[in-house]
């Protein structure tokens, strides 16, 4: 922590030990914590984007030394006297070099802001996006007043942030399709979705502040399938059947539909064949029988036309 110096970033000055009793000598912090500074219904949006702007910025400061937060949190957002807030409490930060201390499979933090990869204990898997996601946590609770992902346990918790999807803020109270954006980004199960760093997701805050396009915004629908594909292989894999299966029987459908027109005019034709033979013998009768055999099975052939929507031939 003391390695970090950044005006968003809580400042230790000293540390060691008196009369056998540990100490941290560190900047006085008299402005409260976030959690305190967070209205029922949220603060502004403009507000709101400002704030997780500076804690971004203090984010990537640390994350350039190495160093993972694991624990970002409203309460471990303190204030100085004039207001500007710093990012505290990297008790339980690892450096990306180092061997995580905590027995595998544990858990590290304040549930209702791990990351899915941190609730599922997975340590290893744990690097600076899982930070994004928790600030991402912090940006929706300033937007609506509410955590994404709520429940009545610390295990139904840690079972929705696994598999549950936030509702939009903006369901909860009035917020800017773009900052709405960033927010889901750093909320994305996939490590790989989210700000590949706390500077990229400042800079997208910063352009909104700005009024200018934030990079979270959808890409063409060909990359936003592609990604849904990749996300959702199982079902993918169920509809590429179906998909498949379909375009089968709708050739086979076809093929038999040609082929029964194809008889249905080659019988009308024989009859014409017919009736003309019969009217140079002279045979009207029989000449005018073939000729109502094959209007009938020509207007048979227009019927399995119009069954398939007009698109064979005539």
């Amino acid at each position: 922590m003391a390695a970090v110096r950044h005006p968003s970033v809580v400042q230790v000055f000293d540390c060691g030990e008196l009369d056998g009793q540990p100490y941290l000598a560190m900047e006085l912090l008299s402005g409260g914590t976030l959690t305190e500074r967070i209205p029922a219904g949220g603060l502004p949006p403009l507000a709101a984007a400002e704030l997780l702007e500076s804690l971004a910025r203090g984010v990537e400061a640390a994350g350039r030394q190495g160093i993972v937060h694991r624990d970002l949190k409203p309460g471990n957002v303190l204030f100085d006297a004039d207001g500007a807030p710093k990012v505290a409490d990297f008790g339980l930060a690892k450096r990306e070099s180092a061997a995580d201390q905590l027995l595998s499979g544990m858990p590290v933090g304040t549930p209702a802001h791990m990351p899915p990869e941190q609730a599922r204990g997975e340590g290893k898997f744990v690097g600076p996006t899982a930070d994004i996601w928790s600030l991402g946590v912090i940006l929706y609770e300033c937007l609506t007043g509410n955590r994404p992902l709520r429940g009545e346990s610390t295990l139904e918790v840690l079972d929705r942030i696994a598999h549950a999807v936030p509702e939009r803020p903006s369901t909860q109270a009035s917020v800017p399709r773009d900052l709405e954006r960033v927010c889901l980004k750093c909320l994305a199960k996939d490590p790989a979705e989210r700000y590949p760093t706390a500077a990229a997701l400042a800079d997208d805050l910063k352009a909104f502040r700005d009024g200018r396009a934030v990079s979270a915004r959808p890409g063409p629908a060909a990359v936003r399938v592609w990604k849904w594909v990749k996300r959702n292989p199982a079902p993918t894999g169920v509809m590429l059947v179906l998909l498949v299966g379909f375009a089968a029987m709708t050739y086979l459908y076809n093929r038999a539909t040609r082929a029964e027109i194809e008889r249905q005019q080659e019988l009308a034709r024989s009859y014409v064949r017919q009736s003309e033979l019969a009217m140079q013998r002279g045979q009207w009768g029989d000449a005018e029988g073939a000729l109502k055999k094959a209007v009938a099975d020509r207007g048979m052939v227009h019927r399995v036309r119009r069954s398939v929507g007009g698109r064979l031939p005539t």
